[in-house]
């Protein structure tokens, strides 16, 4: 988001650090999910039902990575059509919307990614991040568990 759109410098000391974390984080997980496949073969068993685990844990993976990814691209889609909502409404560009504007409205739910920024919001997004991240590290740890076991 912040590649096709400048926020205002109120989002940055909030926001914008949050939102890197999430991502570095994300593409870390990612990443170490493609290198554990190098790993394995490296290291490979003769056994089938090792492969057939190792294959069903890293499905198992992705699909929490990439819900974890759909999920907040859904969340940034509907934090830029509050914030194009926001300007139309206060009639300035995009760059203008201050981040207290944005908590001040119902929505503004949809900025939270670790914790909870406005009083407005629940803590569904937080919960559901934490556990898909949490979820992502233990198959990660169980990935490399069945890699050394098989070596």
């Amino acid at each position: 988001m912040a590649s096709l759109l400048q926020l205002h410098p109120s989002f940055s000391a909030i926001y914008t650090r949050q939102r890197r974390l999430f991502d570095t984080v994300l593409r870390f997980l990612f990443m170490t999910g493609g290198f554990l496949w190098i790993g394995w073969f490296f290291l490979k068993s003769d056994d089938p039902i090792d492969h057939l685990h190792f294959r069903l844990h890293q499905y198992q993976l992705y699909v929490l990575l990439l819900s974890l990814w759909g999920y907040q691209f859904r969340r940034d889609v509907r934090r830029l059509k509050l914030l194009i909502a926001l300007a139309s409404e206060s009639h300035c560009n995009v760059e203008d919307v201050t981040y207290d504007a944005v908590c001040g409205h119902p929505d503004a739910k949809v900025f939270d990614v670790f914790d909870r920024r406005s009083p407005s919001s629940g803590w569904f997004a937080p919960i559901f991040t934490a556990l898909f991240l949490l979820g992502s590290l233990s198959f990660i740890a169980l990935q490399i568990h069945l890699i050394i076991s098989a070596s």
